[in-house]
């Protein structure tokens, strides 16, 4: 008897054993709630997965997680988004993303110029950056820039705004506040640079244009910063209020049978598997957070409340049939039958998603009315099997092996013949000038560029209105001089009239009569250094004078030269977007006529013949 119930306990205990060490394992490998998003590119800019040593050209919808690598060529700039947080890299600059979780972010600098922009930094939160010299923590919010030279292995620390540390070996650390640079060259942080308010460089303009135009942002009043992607919506699509689902933004596509999740890729992207990467420009934020739903004829984006911290999803879209076999099958990506979810539908992913409070992208569609995963009571259902809530136990599945890299598009067949890729062709009830035009590469790049050189333009105003003001202020101080040593002058020179009358009144009435020849040389002296003291002080107004003319008369022509530049760039500008115009209103005209018409060159109508017969010369005889 004793021995049975040690068995049945030993074989009760061993079990509970492994129940704690398989969740502990699960729970260690649920992948993290946030990613990082490259968001600009300009020049040549190499990227390579952690799971691979395989460089590549770097694409903007990948998302970016713990172990990627990248990499900046001569003259390039590259700009990332984790959370609120921007990251900038110039050229030549190699940077790998060592771990990003929900808490933790920790980047290696191995050699050029990362710029740092933190607008938020949550308790718990932290932010390290690591070199061959130090690793360096931010603190507090605000802007950050690490240069990193391995030819003299040093490492420079740019705070413009915030705090931070620089640990070094043997328990060195120095913390660095506000306009403050410090220069360090070696690992125990004893060699070092040190100057307070650094100018600023190219490098550090465009980054501030780009925070400036952040600020901006249209779309960051409907949706957290900390949503990735968000940046783009202003330039692709507009925001509205529904009186359903509140602030939704629809994307102005130019064909009538666009639909979510039908232009892309799915991925496989460690941890999370399948996910789907968008060839939109703007395709991140809206294909991994929120709900979709058509609202008439149009797809509107439906983002929710704004919550900080929201998290992550590799897609949102969900299976009619064999949902949870659909994601966890390894041997290949979804192939056909996904559609992207309404507000009220649960997503059901192949792993735990983060718990974070009311940030859960999988809420049940009873938990809050004010959630994208609500189904509002009398609303209409998306489909007719709607989906169970999220079941964890259930949702559950083993996790995927690696699969080969290279993407794979959708396959048309099964459920997928309801969907058709997009046509390049109008819907029949828009008229072709009302179909909203998506701009082109050379328009953006055009309208980039006119933002840089307005930007450059007024940055150069401000430091001419800088300068001016500096001289109008030492103007200013050299006059108040001037009129001090005069002064100065007068009073010196009625004290000594004052004290000669004195010596006159004390002298007796007979000398008093008739001065001393001393005397009279003496005030022909001293009216003479008077007379030559007002010369000399009127020669150098007139000089002063002469030099505020000279000074308005360049300060003129420097602005008619600049407003002669920014006449020549507008017209320019404007004939561009008058070239783009005519080819848009050429294609859209060979796309409205019928069929069989010869196509047209763009060419005017030849101008039609009066309608009064012309003389000829035999009539006017």
């Amino acid at each position: 008897m004793p021995s049975s119930f040690l068995q049945r306990s030993a074989r009760l205990l061993g079990a509970l054993l492994l129940v704690a060490a398989s969740g502990l394992a699960v729970a260690q490998s649920d992948p993290p709630s946030r990613v990082g998003r490259l968001s600009l590119v300009e020049g040549s800019v190499s990227f390579a997965p952690g799971s691979s040593e395989d460089w590549g050209p770097a694409e903007f919808n990948r998302p970016l997680t713990s172990g990627d690598r990248l990499q900046t060529g001569p003259g390039a700039r590259a700009e990332l988004h984790s959370g609120s947080t921007a990251l900038r890299l110039a050229g030549q600059t190699v940077l790998e993303i060592s771990e990003l979780d929900d808490d933790n972010t920790r980047l290696t600098l191995t050699q050029g110029t990362l710029a740092l922009r933190v607008r938020n930094l949550y308790p718990g939160e932290r932010m390290e950056i690591n070199t061959p010299n130090l690793a360096f923590t931010v603190s507090q919010p605000g802007e950050y820039r690490l240069d990193v030279d391995p030819n003299y292995r040093t490492t420079g620390i740019t705070v413009r705004s915030g705090s931070g540390v620089a640990y070094g070996e043997n328990g060195a650390a120095r913390t660095l506040g506000s306009q403050q640079q410090i220069r360090f060259a070696d690992r125990q942080l004893a060699q070092e640079v040190a100057q307070n308010n650094p100018p600023r460089d190219g490098f550090d303009l465009w980054s501030f244009a780009r925070d400036k135009a952040e600020d901006q942002s249209q779309s960051a009043r409907y949706v957290s910063r900390d949503t990735i992607g968000y940046q783009q919506l202003d330039s692709y699509g507009d925001w509205r209020t529904d009186t359903q689902y509140g602030p939704v933004w629809i994307p102005r596509v130019s064909s009538g049978q666009w639909a979510p999740y039908r232009n892309g890729q799915w991925r496989w992207v460690p941890p999370w598997g399948w996910t789907w990467v968008d060839d939109a420009p703007w395709g991140f934020a809206p294909f991994h957070y929120g709900r979709w739903a058509q609202i008439g004829l149009q797809w509107a984006w439906v983002p929710g409340p704004i919550r900080p911290r929201p998290v992550y999803a590799p897609a949102l879209v969900g299976f009619p049939h064999d949902r949870d076999n659909a994601w966890q099958d390894h041997r290949r990506p979804p192939s056909s039958g996904w559609f992207p979810l309404a507000p009220g539908e649960p997503w059901r992913p192949n792993y735990r998603p983060p718990q974070r409070g009311n940030e859960h992208q999988n809420r049940p569609p009873d938990a809050r009315p004010d959630l994208p995963g609500y189904q509002a009571p009398g609303a209409p259902v998306w489909r007719g099997d709607r989906p169970r809530p999220f079941e964890p136990d259930a949702g559950r599945v083993p996790h995927m092996v690696q699969p080969p890299q290279p993407g794979i598009a959708p396959r048309p067949g099964g459920l997928t013949d309801a969907y058709p890729q997009a046509i390049p062709r109008p819907r029949p009830e828009m008229r072709p000038a009302e179909i909203p035009q998506q701009p082109t590469p050379a328009a953006r790049n055009q309208a980039e560029q006119d933002q840089r050189a307005l930007m450059q333009r007024q940055q150069q105003a401000e430091r001419e209105r800088a300068q001016q003001e500096q001289n109008r202020n030492q103007t200013a101080r050299e006059q108040e001089q001037r009129q001090g040593m005069q002064q100065q002058m007068q009073r010196q020179q009625e004290r000594q009239r004052q004290e000669l009358l004195q010596r006159e009144q004390a002298q007796p009435a007979e000398r008093l009569q008739q001065p001393t020849p001393a005397a009279r040389n003496q005030a022909e002296q001293e009216q003479r250094a008077l007379m030559q003291r007002q010369q000399q002080a009127e020669r150098e107004r007139a000089q002063q004078e002469q030099n505020r003319n000279q000074a308005a008369r360049e300060q003129e022509q420097r602005q008619g030269m600049q407003q002669q530049m920014q006449r020549q760039q507008e017209r320019q500008r404007q004939e561009l977007l008058q070239r783009e115009q005519a080819q848009r209103e050429a294609q859209q005209r060979q796309q409205a006529a019928p069929p069989g018409t010869p196509p047209q060159s763009g060419v005017p109508e030849p101008r039609q013949r009066p309608l009064w017969p012309l003389r000829d010369s035999g009539s006017s005889r």
